[in-house]
């Protein structure tokens, strides 16, 4: 037995042995070569080019950075070059005692990207990129200075910015600019404004000398604010899409294209509200669509609209003037008209108004001034003058399966029902008291 074990541990050894020997044979101990360098040089540590002083003139692309508050003398920061980025890192660009503008760039440059401080009181303005494309303006305060803020070029975007003070218009895009998440306060002129093919989302623009928000034809506004400003809350040009916004205690129309050009495209209009505005809350062009909308307590009309316009679940309430005025060939559907300080729709001619609740108006329910227009399925109560007035000389207008009831004066005034010559001016449903014994198109009267 002893022996029998000796003979194992002995074999066991030996395997061991050539095992090592063999592991050991897979490679060499000697190092390829000597140790390389480990520490990093200063352009790999901080690979971007200091500003320290101005005037300062970019002429390279690249990344620059700023490493103080600097302050004009006399200019500011000059990009000359395509493909820039300049972070301000928290520092301000001071143009007191200067000239000119504080960040402006050469026209025809591209891909500039400004971003993180502060651009306040240049003679010409703050940032001024009117003549850059494809570029991005991000966290930056731009304020006091003596013309505009900050301006993009064309196809820019401009992300959480704000613009306070300036003697021009707070921001300014070009062509197909985005402006995002950004404010404009106090500023002499616009608080934002782009051109055509725009989008203004998630935006303010308060107290500012003009327009809170202006925009060119095809653009889009969603989910902003304009408030106290000195002419309208939100202008915006034509076929554009308004969605999501308030504009109130503005000073001009609260929403507004400006037009009344036959034939220009209106705008379309959802889910806004428009109140406490010294003009109408909503004054749109030809061809408008305004749906899911309130208009309340503005100083002259609450809705008002031009040729071919399409007004949807809307409310118009507590206007000093009338409710909602439709001018031409438009629809009204499904509205809440109420306690406004003249009429509560005024309607001229070739247009339809259903399914509408006109109530306690402080002049006629619904009031139609000319021919051709279609009446169907209102409740009309409790107005100040007539229910429903068509006036002596209008004709054509069909009148049917309304609701009439507690108005002050007449319940139905429509020149063709008996006792109302000329006889036939007008088509309207028998007026009864009893709905029981009525036909299908017959209006009740209460």
């Amino acid at each position: 037995m002893k022996t029998s074990s000796l003979s194992f541990i002995g074999a066991a050894l030996c395997s061991f042995s050539l095992s090592t020997q063999f592991i050991l044979a897979q490679g060499s101990l000697i190092p390829p070569g000597p140790p390389a360098p480990t520490m990093k040089t200063l352009d790999q540590i901080e690979p971007r080019t200091p500003i320290n002083h101005l005037p300062f003139v970019i002429s390279r692309p690249g990344s620059y950075y700023l490493t103080t508050n600097l302050t004009a003398n006399p200019g500011g920061i000059g990009i000359w070059t395509n493909n820039v980025t300049l972070d301000l890192m928290g520092f301000e660009v001071d143009g007191s005692g200067g000239s000119g503008v504080g960040i402006g760039v050469l026209p025809g440059v591209a891909n500039i990207c400004i971003r993180n401080g502060s651009v306040h009181n240049w003679n010409l303005g703050g940032i001024y990129l009117s003549g850059a494309t494809n570029c991005l303006l991000q966290d930056l305060r731009v304020s006091g200075n003596f013309g505009d803020g900050l301006v993009a070029g064309d196809a820019s975007v401009v992300s959480r910015c704000v613009a306070t003070l300036n003697n021009g218009d707070g921001i300014v895009g070009g062509k197909n600019c985005s402006v995002l998440g950004c404010l404009a306060f106090t500023n002499t002129m616009n608080g934002i404004r782009v051109a055509e093919g725009g989008v203004v989302r998630d935006c303010s623009a308060t107290r500012n000398g003009s327009r809170g928000m202006m925009t060119g034809w095809g653009s889009t506004i969603g989910d902003c604010t304009a408030s106290y400003n000195v002419s309208s809350g939100i202008r915006a040009g034509d076929a554009c899409t308004v969605r999501d916004c308030s504009a109130y205690f503005n000073k001009g129309h609260g929403i507004t294209d400006d037009s009344s050009v036959l034939g220009a495209p209106g705008l379309s209009i959802v889910n806004c509200a428009a109140t406490a505005n010294d003009q109408d809350g909503f004054f749109l062009g030809n061809g408008s669509t305004v749906k899911n909308c309130l208009a309340k307590g503005n100083k002259l009309i609450g809705i008002e609209t031009f040729y071919g316009s399409t007004i949807v679940d809307c409310s118009a309430n507590d206007n000093f003037g009338t409710g909602i005025s439709l001018l031409a060939q438009s629809t009204l559907n499904g509205c809440t008209v109420a306690n406004n300080g003249t009429n509560g729709v005024e309607v001229e001619k070739q247009c339809v108004i259903t399914g509408c609740t006109v109530i306690a108006n402080h002049g006629h329910g619904i009031h139609v001034t000319q021919d051709s227009n279609r009446l169907d399925g209102n409740t009309v109560r409790d107005n100040t003058k007539d229910g429903i007035s068509v006036d002596a000389t209008a004709v054509k207008n069909v009148v049917v399966r309304c609701t009439s009831g507690g108005n002050a004066n007449f319940q139905y005034r429509v020149p063709g029902i008996p006792g109302q010559p000329p006889l036939g001016a007008n088509v309207v449903g028998p007026i009864v008291t009893d709905a029981t014994t009525a036909n299908a198109w017959a209006n009740l009267s209460l």
